[in-house]
């Protein structure tokens, strides 16, 4: 009986450090996704400052800074390239 009391001390004491493994396999960590380029993604936090191209009256391409909000969509401009 003295016996089976020893062998179930250190059961006990490795039996967690398995069951934290598997725990921490099935959900715990980064999460990489890999987003194709010009696809849309949806802003996750505010990004104040964010440096931007707008047009002005006359079409002309010039820089400027914009707060993007929360949840707002953000994707490239399919075309043409602002000159810099």
């Amino acid at each position: 009986m003295q016996s089976v009391k020893l062998w179930l001390i250190p059961l006990r004491m490795v039996l967690p450090i398995p069951l934290l493994l598997i725990a921490c396999a099935t959900g715990c960590g980064t999460r990489t996704v890999y987003i194709k380029p010009g696809d849309p993604v949806r802003l996750r936090k505010t990004i104040s400052g964010a440096e931007v191209w707008a047009q002005d009256k006359d079409g002309k391409w010039v820089a400027g800074s914009v707060d993007l909000s929360e949840g707002w969509y953000v994707l490239p401009d399919p075309g043409e390239e602002p000159q810099k």
